[in-house]
């Protein structure tokens, strides 16, 4: 239905030239000989899946040539695979007036749970698929080098381009010293390390370690917020709600989302002793500065892919338990890789840890 259909052919033919940039995902994911069980996985979730829900997915979500909408349709139908491994799964019930995404039955409980991707930024998307291009392409070199890339930033395809052309004419002629180019378009600083034994290579290797930045939790905040208020409305039926948020940057993860959710985590230390005396949470989250509105939200399930999983189902995932929540659930009714969990209550509020349980036993 989805890689056997006449729009994925027409697809196939109009990017057989292109490797990676610019190539829609759906395209990426139908070449790839490692993705083959979640090729099929996908076949077997749309098949389940009612006729309309099924046309939404192919046309709007899955062959859409924006990477957004396409992650959007690749994790709903993702989630509707996971929930019906752990339940029971309706999609789009109309409840109140409205649509969520999906109602699931788990451990004698019956939930809405509302998906959400949260994909990486434009610039962010269009840097890695300069990478993913510039690293195929150099390792197409057929000379026995390995090259150290130690700064990097391209401005596009004419820039990448001239780069693959200038570090094969460096390899040619003066591989013993550095590559230094620094332009409007193009910044590079490369070497050869002398550790490797080249007899062992038929062709370039690189070597690549983006530069070290710093990360803000609070680019998740607008979208989880977000999503938050949409479903505010919900708070009028009788099911507790829980949000499916899925991250694709690798720079962001559960943590992240635990201090938007609750706020930072501050700590008191003993100069004298160098022993931390008092933990506690400064109160930035959602759940303090939205309280009026994140009291609906039962609880937060956290997705991550992990491309080293070897399931149909490449992902990781956690639960973060609302304490505040006006409908609250067993957190552990999810068979999730680990709970952040309420464990107790004093006059600063929730104490809160993570608690591990092994589903497979």
């Amino acid at each position: 239905m989805i890689f056997d259909s006449p729009e994925m052919q027409i697809l196939r033919e109009q990017y057989a030239g292109r490797h990676l940039y610019g190539v829609p995902p759906i395209v990426l994911v139908d070449r790839s000989a490692t993705l083959v069980q979640e090729r099929d996985f996908l076949e077997h979730i749309i098949s389940e899946a009612p006729a309309d829900k099924q046309k939404e997915w192919l046309k709007k979500r899955l062959y859409s040539n924006q990477w957004e909408q396409y992650l959007g349709g690749w994790f709903e139908m993702m989630l509707f695979g996971w929930l019906k491994q752990a339940g029971a799964v309706r999609i789009e019930p109309d409840i109140v007036g409205t649509k969520p995404d999906f109602l699931a039955s788990i451990g004698q409980q019956e939930i809405i749970v509302e998906a959400k991707a949260h994909p990486i930024g434009p610039e962010e998307r269009h840097q890695n698929d300069l990478m993913a291009e510039l690293l195929y392409r150099v390792e197409q070199i057929p000379l026995p080098y390995v090259i150290q890339i130690e700064a990097l930033r391209l401005e596009g395809m004419k820039a990448l381009d001239t780069l693959v052309a200038s570090i094969q004419n460096w390899l040619n002629h003066e591989p013993d010293a550095p590559l230094i180019l620094d332009d409007p378009q193009i910044v590079l600083k490369a070497y050869r390390p002398p550790e490797y034994d080249l007899t062992t290579f038929n062709a370039v290797q690189v070597l690549y370690s983006p530069e070290a930045f710093w990360i803000d939790p609070d680019h998740l905040r607008s979208s989880l917020l977000g999503k938050v208020r949409r479903y505010a409305p919900i708070k009028q039926s009788q099911y507790p709600l829980v949000i499916a948020y899925f991250i694709e940057s690798s720079f962001f993860g559960v943590d992240e989302v635990v201090e938007v959710w609750f706020g930072k985590t501050t700590y008191t230390v003993d100069i004298a002793s160098k022993n931390i005396e008092e933990t506690k949470c400064d109160r930035t989250g959602i759940n303090y500065r939205n309280s009026n509105i994140s009291k609906n939200i039962s609880g937060v399930l956290v997705f991550k892919r992990d491309s080293s999983i070897e399931n149909r189902l490449p992902l990781q995932c956690w639960y973060i338990e609302n304490p505040f929540a006006n409908k609250p659930i067993d957190p552990l009714i999810f068979p999730v890789d680990s709970h952040f969990i309420a464990t107790g209550r004093s006059d600063r509020g929730y104490e809160m840890t993570w608690k591990h349980i092994d589903y497979a036993h």
